[in-house]
Formats: C-alpha cells, structure tokens, sequence
C-alpha cells in the first residue's frame, strides 16, 4: 500500500463534479495528481471525453473493474483536508480513499490478470438529484471499446451498521445525528453491499467467505454508488473501509486498521476474484 501521505495529498486537493465540462474539464488539481503519480510509475492512463480517467494493468482474460470518484460532495470543496489523529485518519474521506486504494492497488499490481482501474469524475449528487453520471459515460466507453469487464467494483467510503432500517435512512437523515443512524461501536472495517441483483450479492458473498475475516462483512443496503450501473454489464458491488460520521459533512473519521483491511481484501479480489467468476465455480445458493 501506498505511503498514507499519498492519501492526505489526494485529500487536500479539490475536484468538483458540477463543472467538469468547458474551461475547467480536466483541470482538477486532484485528478493532475492522479494522473502524473500513475506516469510516474510508468503507467499509462488515458481520459475519455467526460473527463474519467482509466489506467489498465495486465493483458490476461476478460478484466476486473475498480472504479473510485474523484469528486468530493459539492457542499464540502473547501474543507479536504485529511489528518491524522491518535490512531484515525479524520477529513473528508469520501472518496479520496477509493482513489488512493486504486492507485495502490494500480501501482502494486504483480501478475498478468487483467484489471481496469477507473477515476471518475462526477459519481456525487448534482443540482437536479441525479447521481453516478460517470459511471454511465464508463459503459458507454467499454461498449466502444468492446471491453467486457468479469466483475465491477466500485470502491468508496461506507458506513459502519444502520441503526435505523434502510428505507427510512434518508428520510431520517436530516433531523438525526451520525450516532443515531449508525453503530459508533461497530467492529466492522470493511462492508460489501450496493447489489443490484442476486448474481452480484453471491459473488461478493462467496469473495467474502474465501478471504474469511468476520471485519470484512456483506450486508444488504442499497447506496448511492456507481455499482448500481455497472451491474448492466457484470456483477458489480460497493466496497470500503467504515468511515464514521455522516459523508456529507464534515468530520468524518477512520480508523488507519479500516484502510489498511480494505487494501488487504481488495488486493486479494485484483488476484483472485476471476475465479470467483469462472463457469465452473458453484456461487452460494
């Protein structure tokens, strides 16, 4: 895993998803650091026309997808700062910390599997309510480019366990405060969920159990994440380390042991998750 200075870096830089088109496309302090620390590496990213940018690693099969958002909640561009405190890292998580885990993961990767690593640029809300539009510019571009991804995994901060039912989260969400919608003493470090069908919950369950630690759980929420429209193409799901606090404000907190697990299982994914999806691999029923 990269140096977590890397991360704090990524977190002092800016990028807004409102106005990635005209003068500004591709000018994101955040995404230059992305894309110059890939080159730096001697990798070679490229960007499409909405201004994701894409570095693929391996040539062997059909590739695994990583996605994280460059974009920070529109609400939040001027405070980005990521520090550490005692044993946490605490800032605006959400998601300088799926960028730096795709660069880590990127930038460690050793065999000849496959895998597309994809920064987008606009996966939060916008003006009209509308979200993941990135994502949609994404499939567009595998479609042109005949790019058949085995499984999609978009990778972003999550919440620790729900104290209130999911359906009801949003609606409860303004008049409550981080500890009364979620668990502060929940253990877990790193969840699986955002499945939009059965196909993709079984992959992520049976990932899950192989890896075989209960701080890395599945659970069934449905989030505002790109995974929901990468599961048009493949089995997809949301994944990332538990960050408390509510990710549309300030002070967001995570504990360095939930970045450092999330590294650990989704480096065994990038290794192992094809076989996860090879025909004759019997899923969960």
């Amino acid at each position: 895993m990269l140096p977590q200075s890397v991360l704090k870096r990524i977190g002092s830089l800016r990028f807004d998803g409102w106005v990635r088109v005209g003068v500004r496309r591709g000018k994101g302090p955040r995404r230059k650091f992305i894309l110059d620390l890939l080159r730096r590496h001697n990798l070679k990213p490229w960007e499409d026309e909405f201004g994701n940018v894409y570095v693929e690693v391996g040539n062997s099969g059909r590739p695994l997808l990583f996605s994280a958002h460059m974009d920070v909640e529109h609400a939040l561009l001027g405070d980005t700062l990521i520090r550490q405190k005692n044993s946490d890292l605490v800032g605006i998580i959400d998601d300088a910390v799926g960028c730096f885990l795709l660069l880590s993961l990127a930038m460690s990767h050793k065999r000849m599997s496959r895998v597309l690593y994809v920064f987008t640029a606009s996966e939060e809300e916008q003006r009209d309510g509308s979200y993941g539009r990135s994502a949609s510019e994404v499939l567009r571009v595998l479609r042109r480019k005949e790019i058949r991804p085995v499984l999609c995994v978009a990778v972003d901060a999550t919440y620790p366990r729900l104290l209130v039912h999911p359906d009801i989260l949003a609606q409860a969400w303004d008049g409550a405060t981080a500890d009364q919608l979620f668990d502060a003493g929940d253990n877990a470090q790193v969840y699986l969920d955002g499945f939009g069908d059965l196909r993709s919950a079984r992959v992520a369950q049976s990932i899950s159990r192989s890896f075989g630690t209960p701080r890395v759980r599945v659970r069934d929420l449905v989030g505002w994440d790109e995974a929901d429209i990468y599961r048009r193409v493949a089995p997809a799901f949301a994944c990332g380390p538990v960050v408390f606090g509510k990710l549309d404000m300030v002070g967001q907190r995570m504990p360095r042991s939930n970045l450092s697990m999330a590294y650990r299982f989704l480096a065994f994914v990038r290794d192992e998750g094809h076989r996860f999806l090879h025909p004759s691999f019997k899923l969960p029923q």
